[in-house]
């Protein structure tokens, strides 16, 4: 336009819309709008696609400006296709496998196709570290199983997702690998008691001792004696461990109160030699296995055993003899003097002698002095006569020569005469006895008329 003032042509421009800048030299507007490419600015000075164009296989987004890769994958989930370079390719984290043309996850990972990501397995975790799939924390891998597994007896915990020993109190022992109660106090042994580790007195006490399983410590039963060494047997005996008890030595027992040792048969004495109980001296037990005593048995026929001391002696029994016998030590027996000529010994007790000697023809034996008499003739018998004097005696006449008077005899209640006179039959000094009806020496003869007695007539 014309400037007046100057008359000169200046621009009559003074302003431009949005997006352009005054171009004062060439008077114009000019657009100053800048677009990202592939966006050019048109003549409407406005950002539009400047692809008219894509190479091949791919398709023209004009509202996107873009070219989009019409190539399609196959129906895999783990490939995706990468627009830019316009090729399938594996999803994020996945590694492509050019055998199988397939993807797979890395390490022990697998694909979650709910997910459209790898994950690890259950009972795995990921280890951001190692980026992989390792077992929780106290497990370990099983090749032969493909799992996680927790060591020795252990149990896997879910919720905590550790490794948990099956008793309450117990402990991993990762050397050992087992579950185990802890270690308990000196005495005590672990143990386990309704599901729980527990501590029991295990104390292993040297016999006779016993254990106090409250205190956990030894004891001595009642009756032994307490030392530093242990416990002692009183007395005289000693600890058999066959027995669990006291004993003696050999076959002794032992007194309950005084807890001496003595032999169990009456009289017999321990020989520690051959540690047993005997008999002393020349003694044995008895039958009824009671009594140390000598042998009843052991003595000579018609000797009996005496003891001395503990010595045993075989001896007579006799100690006395019957009348007119000695003793024969020697023999242990009665002996009786020899008997005269022509007598016996008679039979029963005593030492009698029997006259055994025989008559010749014309003579007769006599009993008393065991002699032969000549025979005596044949006599008369004739009765005595009694005579009644004044006093109330009785008298018998006198025989007359040769007549002899018989024997008298002295009862209870004094002397009665029976007498009689007999002829005088008999030869120089005989007489003849009634009774014996034979003729006896004078020497035998007890004339009761020499004597005064009181006599009854009724014997007469």
């Amino acid at each position: 336009m014309l400037d007046k003032k100057t008359c000169a042509c200046v621009c009559g421009l003074e302003s431009c819309p949005s997006g352009y800048w005054l171009d004062y030299e060439g008077c114009q507007c000019v657009c100053n709008r800048q677009c990202d490419p592939p966006y050019v600015v048109n003549k409407n000075c406005e950002c539009e696609c400047g692809l008219k164009t894509c190479k091949d296989g791919y398709d023209l987004d004009y509202d996107a400006c873009t070219c989009v890769c019409n190539k399609q994958c196959d129906s895999s989930d783990r490939l995706v296709l990468d627009t830019k370079t316009c090729t399938c390719n594996c999803r994020p984290g996945l590694i492509y496998d050019s055998v199988t043309e397939d993807c797979y996850c890395p390490g022990l990972q697998v694909w979650d196709p709910t997910a459209q990501s790898c994950v690890c397995p259950k009972g795995f975790v990921y280890n951001a570290t190692y980026k992989n799939c390792t077992c929780p924390r106290g497990q370990y891998y099983d090749i032969y199983t493909h799992s996680c597994e927790c060591p020795g007896d252990q149990f896997y915990d879910p919720y905590s997702e550790e490794c948990f020993c099956p008793i309450k109190g117990q402990t991993f022992n990762e050397d050992l690998q087992y579950c185990e109660c802890p270690a308990c106090p000196s005495n005590y042994t672990a143990s386990v008691e309704n599901g729980t580790c527990v501590c029991k007195c295990s104390i292993a006490c040297k016999r006779p001792a016993l254990p106090d399983f409250d205190t956990c410590e030894c004891y001595c039963p009642k009756g032994y004696d307490e030392t530093d060494y242990g416990c002692l047997c009183p007395g005289e005996t000693y600890y058999d461990n066959s027995t669990d008890s006291c004993v003696c030595d050999g076959n002794q027992i032992v007194d309950p109160y005084t807890n001496e040792c003595f032999c169990p048969i009456k009289g017999q004495e321990f020989d520690p030699k051959s540690q047993t109980c005997i008999c002393p001296g020349d003694k044995v037990v008895n039958e009824t296995g009671k009594l140390c005593m000598c042998d009843p048995y052991s003595c000579p026929e018609g000797l009996v055993v005496k003891e001395i001391g503990d010595t045993c002696k075989c001896e007579c029994p006799l100690s006395d003899c019957p009348d007119g016998a000695t003793l024969d030590e020697d023999l242990c027996e009665c002996v009786c003097p020899e008997c005269p000529p022509y007598h016996t010994p008679s039979a029963g007790e005593g030492c009698g002698c029997e006259c055994t000697r025989s008559c010749d023809a014309g003579y007769t034996l006599d009993d008393d002095s065991c002699t032969c008499r000549a025979s005596a003739p044949a006599i008369t018998i004739c009765p005595g006569k009694c005579v009644a004097n004044s006093r109330n005696f009785f008298r018998v006449w006198k025989c007359p020569r040769f007549v002899t008077h018989q024997q008298c005899s002295a009862p209870n209640d004094g002397f009665h005469c029976r007498w009689k006179c007999c002829s005088p039959s008999c030869v120089h000094h005989h007489w003849f006895p009634s009774h014996a009806q034979f003729c006896a020496g004078l020497q035998t003869k007890n004339s009761c008329y020499q004597y005064r007695h009181k006599c009854n007539w009724k014997d007469c």
